[in-house]
């Protein structure tokens, strides 16, 4: 049990320490040197012998450490620190310039400085940072300002670039768009395919081949000549007709029956 008092104690010795230097807090300084007594005492109580002595040696050393230190938070800065705006916009490259004052030389940081901008204020006490915003979403930053022993923070808001971030959601609107357009476009493709083979499928097999396409026949002989005759009379007679071989001086030769037609001759009529 002694032991455990003991561990009390050391505990809140250092946390005495801790709200007097590294982060004055005199609500919490008053909570542990209250622990810190109760368990002395208690230790004192249950402790004999060499225990009491070693508790009271150590109760000694604890007490000089805390008056030491109360003296130098006696002697610590306070520090000040304003920033200019608690709210910031980044500009379009996502950059960030925070400007404030404090104490002149404080060391002034973002966050605990291991990421992010460090700097000294000058002897005005003004300060800046730069920061780059990553995301399209705000960000709250904790900056803090150092001086001999003292220190404070204060909070900041970045917020992105509101022309990129529109910039932004048009690109991705007319993106998604056009892929609706696109996926559109190859449905109603899609679904007029399907309805032509359907209609394909459901034609009769004689209306199927009179859609083929359709090469007329030339009547040539084996020099490419035109063997189809143009009478006087207009009429054209083609090779095995009635009156083919009877047509013996012909007005003109043609290879097809459309160039005879085209040419305004006819067929026989018998």
């Amino acid at each position: 049990m002694t032991g455990l008092f003991s561990f009390i104690f050391i505990f809140s010795c250092i946390g005495i320490w801790y709200f007097i230097k590294r982060k004055p807090n005199t609500s919490n300084r008053n909570i542990a040197i209250g622990l810190a007594a109760i368990s002395f005492a208690l230790v004192g109580i249950l402790g004999s012998g060499n225990d009491e002595k070693q508790v009271a040696e150590t109760a000694t050393t604890t007490t000089e450490s805390i008056k030491e230190s109360e003296n130098s938070s006696t002697n610590s800065v306070v520090v000040e620190l304003k920033l200019d705006s608690e709210e910031l916009e980044v500009d379009e490259e996502g950059n960030a310039v925070i400007t404030g004052t404090t104490n002149p030389g404080a060391s002034v940081s973002v966050g605990l400085g291991i990421i992010g901008d460090s700097v000294e204020a000058d002897k005005d006490g003004k300060f800046s940072l730069n920061h780059y915003l990553t995301g399209d979403k705000d960000e709250e930053l904790t900056i803090n300002s150092r001086l001999d022993g003292g220190n404070t923070s204060t909070k900041i808001i970045l917020k992105p670039n509101a022309k990129v971030l529109a910039q932004k959601q048009e690109e991705e609107k007319a993106a998604q768009e056009a892929a609706a357009s696109k996926e559109k476009a190859e449905t109603e493709a899609n679904e007029a395919e399907a309805k032509t083979a359907e209609s394909l499928d459901q034609q009769p097999v004689e209306s199927q081949q009179s859609q083929q396409e359709y090469t007329e026949p030339e009547y040539v002989d084996a020099n490419g000549n035109g063997l189809i005759k143009g009478s006087n009379n207009g009429i054209y007679h083609i090779p095995g007709s009635r009156y083919y071989n009877k047509t013996t001086n012909p007005a003109a030769w043609f290879k097809t029956v459309s160039e005879a037609e085209a040419a305004g001759y006819r067929a026989p009529k018998n």
